[in-house]
């Protein structure tokens, strides 16, 4: 092998763990035709390994670089002079032709004695993001959230941690919607942000919930190739499966309330029969606590649905929570 052969020309996708106090300046990366790059940072490590200065070198050194995943306990650095030099050009340039923008932050920005530094960061990072944004990993103060929206019309994969009435005035794209957090006001929300999507093909709902009301709404929007609705208390198993009956036939991979007290005795198999009857393409059901699911269901869900992989179950006896 030619001694001169550098591996870096030739990676195109890059996973990289910094969970070393010792880790070298991300500078020291060269890959020319690098496409994606995912870099997570241990708490350990030095935060000026993965200041701004940093990332600039590392993206210069990429310029073909298209999707950046960046995820650690805080917001990075910006030495003083930074917004001024030539390295910040740079830096905001390539966040601008980025398709996939993902920060993040697992600390608490705002409670971070530098937190309005980080906050400003943030911003000043989300006011870059250019046309070409597919996916994106919303943070930074709301205003510039709501901006990032408005520039980025070909947007279809969100997550979103404060969503508000003003995100709803700018036109979507989107496909894929994540909300973590607790909406404010969700139960009025819920059937305004389904009407401004209305490609959406996959919701996880994550913290909030829905009820029978929730799922009637559905019935409006298209039908869901994903739906997540694992924090849903108060929806009974007839909502499910008539929304099933009514919007299942694309939908793929289904998680249901994880809580116990949903469903009377038996009611699982309403559901099951919903999903055999209209929803064809089912490749994964979690069914949440549901009280009794009988084994004679599932095997009939195996039996007459051919790209079923995955089946969740949880109960509250021991030793009965699983996957079949």
């Amino acid at each position: 092998m030619n001694r001169t052969f550098k591996f870096g020309a030739h990676v195109r996708h890059l996973d990289l763990p910094l969970m070393n106090i010792r880790a070298r300046p991300l500078g020291a990366i060269w890959c020319p035709n690098l496409r994606s790059l995912k870099i997570e940072v241990d708490y350990l490590v030095p935060a000026s390994i993965c200041d701004l200065p940093s990332l600039a070198a590392t993206f210069h050194a990429c310029p073909n670089l298209i999707a950046f995943d960046f995820v650690m306990q805080e917001a990075p650095l910006v030495p003083a002079g930074f917004w001024e030099s030539e390295d910040e050009t740079r830096f905001m340039c390539s966040i601008s032709r980025l398709r996939l923008l993902r920060f993040d932050i697992r600390g608490r920005v705002l409670f971070d004695p530098r937190g309005s530094q980080r906050m400003d960061t943030l911003m000043r990072i989300n006011q870059s993001v250019g046309p070409a944004l597919e996916q994106w990993h919303a943070v930074g103060p709301r205003e510039s959230q709501i901006r990032v929206l408005a520039q980025a019309p070909n947007l279809k994969h969100l997550t979103i941690d404060s969503f508000t009435g003003n995100i709803l005035n700018h036109p979507t794209t989107l496909r894929f919607l994540r909300l973590p957090n607790r909406v404010e006001n969700f139960s009025t929300m819920f059937p305004l942000f389904l009407a401004a999507c209305p490609l959406l093909d996959e919701l996880d709902l994550v913290e909030n919930c829905i009820d029978d009301g929730g799922f009637d709404v559905l019935w409006t929007h298209r039908p869901l190739e994903l739906l997540r609705a694992a924090r849903t208390f108060l929806v009974s198993a007839a909502a499910i499966a008539r929304y099933l009956t009514l919007r299942g036939s694309r939908l793929r991979r289904l998680t249901l309330p994880a809580h116990h007290s949903l469903f009377l005795s038996g009611e699982g198999g309403v559901i099951s029969a919903a999903l055999i009857a209209s929803a064809p393409r089912l490749t994964m059901v979690d069914f949440g606590r549901i009280g009794k699911l009988y084994p004679a269901a599932i095997v009939k869900m195996a039996d007459q649905l051919p790209h079923l992989r995955v089946v969740g179950i949880r109960n509250r006896s021991p030793g009965y929570e699983g996957r079949i």
